[in-house]
This record gives C-alpha cells, sequence and structure tokens, in this order.
C-alpha cells in the first residue's frame, strides 16, 4: 500500500513540474512558430478587421515574413527538427507535378494563383 502510495506521489510531483503555473503567456510563447503560423492562416480576416484599418502595410504579408523568419530562427538555433522522409518527398513530387500540369496546360491567373497558394500552404 505505501508503494502505491509513493508512486502516486511521485506522480504527482512529476505533473507538478510539467506545469508552468502561468496564467499569461510570455512574448517567447506568442512569438512561438505556431502562433505566427495561425496569424498567417487568419491575417485575411484580420485585415478585414476595422479595427486594424489604420495599419499601412499587407498584414497577410507581414504574418508571411514573420512565420518564415521564426522558421528559419527555429532551424538555425536547432529547436526545428528536419527530415526528409517518404512522406516529404511524395509531397514535393506533387508540388512538381502541379507545376508541369500549370505550365504544360496554360498560365491563366486562377491556376497559377492555385499553385502559389498550394506551394506557399505546403512550405510552411
Amino acid at each position: 500500500m505505501t508503494e502505491l502510495a509513493s508512486s502516486l506521489c511521485r506522480h504527482a510531483s512529476r505533473f507538478e513540474r510539467l506545469r508552468s503555473g502561468r496564467l499569461i503567456p510570455s512574448w517567447r510563447d506568442l512569438f512561438s512558430v505556431e502562433c505566427l503560423f495561425v496569424a498567417f492562416l487568419f491575417s485575411g480576416v484580420f485585415k478585414m478587421l476595422p479595427e486594424l484599418s489604420f495599419v499601412p502595410f499587407d498584414l497577410t504579408v507581414f504574418c508571411f515574413v514573420a512565420t518564415v523568419t521564426a522558421y528559419l530562427w527555429a532551424f538555425l538555433a536547432g529547436r526545428l527538427d528536419f527530415r526528409f522522409g517518404a512522406m516529404e518527398f511524395l509531397v514535393a513530387l506533387l508540388s512538381v507535378l502541379a507545376w508541369i500540369s500549370i505550365v504544360w496546360s496554360s498560365f491563366s491567373e486562377l491556376n497559377v494563383d492555385k499553385l502559389l497558394r498550394y506551394i506557399i500552404l505546403l512550405l510552411l
């Protein structure tokens, strides 16, 4: 019985150490790669808000540049594990095939726009 209680207490202390105890996120949390990527995904919605109409630059481009910069920073700092496996190869092959089909068929503005959106979302 004491072994069970001691194992539960050890588990609880480990669990307590994992919890940060912060209610307000830090700057590191707000400018993380994940948070900036979500801001990029929702930047179209942010642009339509009347509260942000005073911003003199395009929020989508800003969020894209911020996300790419955060990815590069995390990669160069060694916090981002980059592996190029079979699944990544298949996605890259699909992107190349989509580009070839655009080149082969037509360069209409709609097709090029679809391809660029697809590749940008895959790269992030």
